[in-house]
């Protein structure tokens, strides 16, 4: 049996020939000229070689979960960050997270993490957003100690291409706080956790400092 991969070989092969060939008549007939040509025609030919198109291996999936971010409800802290301003959500705001199921068979959300990366004293002026505040689910204390997110009803039943919206309204009393989310799941037989963060970003959240509501 011919394997698939003789033929391109075959024809790789063949067209390199040509190339020799008509740089050998090059020196033949004008040598003069031929030195100065023949040399960017082999060139080319073995670049075009080497960057042809070939089976690549394609990235491992991530695994049977996805999601989505989205930060609502939100009022800003100004903290100074170095030489510069920056406008921190303050606490009291609602990250979602959309969970979208990737696996042909269902997977078990299992549970809700919060991890605490960095905590700095941060203090800044308040500046208030108005914005309408849904119906919070769930609550992220980022002061417990391990940080807790305070959830009802998991265990969830997640099906192929089925989503789930979890709101969490989050909360912290001490300076600076960054932070992520892991999801907790179960599928097949396997087990594993999701980091859930702004596209590998942690969130970034700032205590109000008794600014009066």
């Amino acid at each position: 049996m011919r394997k698939s991969g003789t033929r391109p070989a075959l024809l790789t092969g063949t067209a390199l020939t040509l190339v020799a060939l008509g740089a050998a008549a090059m020196l033949i007939w004008t040598p003069g000229a031929a030195f100065a040509s023949t040399g960017g025609v082999l060139g080319a030919a073995l670049v075009g070689w080497l960057t042809q198109d070939r089976p690549r291996r394609r990235p491992a999936p991530a695994g049977p979960v996805g999601y989505a971010v989205r930060i609502t409800d939100l009022d800003y802290v100004a903290l100074t960050d170095g030489d510069r301003t920056v406008d921190v959500p303050a606490a009291g705001h609602t990250v979602q997270v959309v969970v979208t199921g990737l696996s042909a068979v269902p997977v078990l959300l299992t549970g809700l993490r919060a991890e605490v990366l960095e905590r700095g004293d941060g203090r800044g002026d308040l500046s208030r957003h108005a914005a309408a505040v849904p119906v919070r689910r769930f609550e992220v204390r980022l002061d417990e100690q391990p940080p807790r997110v305070l959830t009802a009803g998991f265990p969830y039943r997640l099906a192929h291409h089925r989503t789930e919206v979890f709101d969490m309204a989050v909360h912290t009393d001490s300076g600076d706080v960054r932070w992520r989310l892991w999801l907790d799941w179960s599928a097949g037989g396997q087990t594993g956790a999701l980091r859930i963060d702004l596209a590998g970003q942690p969130f970034r959240t700032a205590a109000r400092h008794g600014i009066p509501g």
